[in-house]
């Protein structure tokens, strides 16, 4: 705890990684969730998260895939893994 708010104190961009989660990204004042769609997945059902997102295309804005999870991480400044 003490690296992230010593990150976020120095106006470092973060990202925080929730194992089978997702990400929180720390921008300045700006905070976004994003979600693994496997773990989400496993919150609704699979179908019922197919059809959420026919019904409303605008979740996919807070779904992540792993493999994107590299190239996101790189924009960030310091990264802070939590264990499961």
């Amino acid at each position: 705890m003490s690296l992230l708010s010593g990150c976020i104190k120095n106006g470092e961009n973060v990202a925080v990684v929730l194992k089978d989660i997702g990400v929180l990204h720390i921008d300045g004042l700006t905070f976004q969730m994003k979600y693994y769609c496997d773990f989400l997945e496993k919150l609704s059902g699979k179908e019922k998260f197919k059809r959420a997102l026919l019904k409303a295309p605008w979740l996919l804005n807070v779904v992540v895939s792993r493999s994107a999870l590299l190239a996101t991480l790189a924009l960030s400044g310091c990264l802070v893994v939590f264990p499961q």
